[in-house]
């Protein structure tokens, strides 16, 4: 199968290109057009060319997080955020597969198989990053790139509140946060009492007592259940 055509954007100085003429035209009238639309924010000086981005970026001025989600409880600040959520309770067999037309790539959200498109196969990486010079197709992208690779320019503001632990990413605090890293996070520490007592992590020296090591496990799973239960909810 041959390659499909590109259509390049023939305004000075953009280099965008497009997998159609449709894009390409809405790409002109929203970019290149003198009178583009315009949707300023009343909460700062920041204006965008559309109202859905617009209404994404005024989310990030409140910390209310109005949509639930019905599974677990979690909120967030965006529909389409809750939606991707959403897809992560699902097993892998019952999420729907989207494919690439270009490639073989597969994805179970279409803002990631967009996001694909964007950077792989149109080349549109419009977030350039101020210490190297890789480019990204979102800004998140960018973010995270600078968190992980850059973090010598960016304030250290995160601290952990069971060891003396401390980043400027609030993610790499929450997986620090999370099992195995930090040991003095006292559920890890109830765990490792627990396994120790228990004699886990030691080699099995035949079937039966595997069998054995198996119950104790389960037992073992049940109590911690119940100290989860009872350290977050008191109950």
């Amino acid at each position: 199968m041959g390659e499909r055509p590109r259509w390049p954007c023939t305004f000075p100085g953009c280099g965008k290109i497009y997998l159609s003429k449709w894009n390409l035209s809405a790409h002109v009238t929203k970019d290149h057009s003198q009178n583009a639309a315009r949707f300023p924010c009343t909460l700062c000086e920041k204006e965008f060319k559309t109202r859905y981005n617009l209404e994404r970026h005024i989310s990030t001025h409140t910390t209310e997080k109005t949509y639930k989600c019905a599974t677990c409880g979690r909120s967030f600040a965006q529909m389409d955020t809750l939606k991707l959520h959403e897809m992560s309770h699902l097993d892998k067999d019952a999420r729907p597969v989207l494919r690439c037309h270009l490639c073989p790539a597969n994805f179970y959200s279409r803002p990631g198989l967009y996001l694909h498109i964007k950077a792989t196969h149109e080349n549109r990486r419009n977030y350039s990053c101020t210490f190297c010079a890789k480019k990204f197709a979102v800004s998140f992208s960018l973010k995270c790139h600078v968190d992980a690779r850059h973090p010598e320019n960016k304030e250290i503001i995160n601290f952990c509140d069971q060891c003396e632990y401390k980043s400027h990413s609030k993610y790499n605090l929450y997986k620090h946060k999370s099992p195995p890293y930090c040991e003095s996070t006292p559920m890890l520490l109830l765990q490792k009492i627990f396994f120790q007592l228990s004699g886990f992590g030691q080699p099995l020296q035949s079937t039966a007592h595997a069998r054995e090591v198996k119950i104790e496990k389960c037992v073992f799973m049940v109590i911690l259940a119940s100290i989860k239960t009872y350290a977050f909810f008191g109950v």
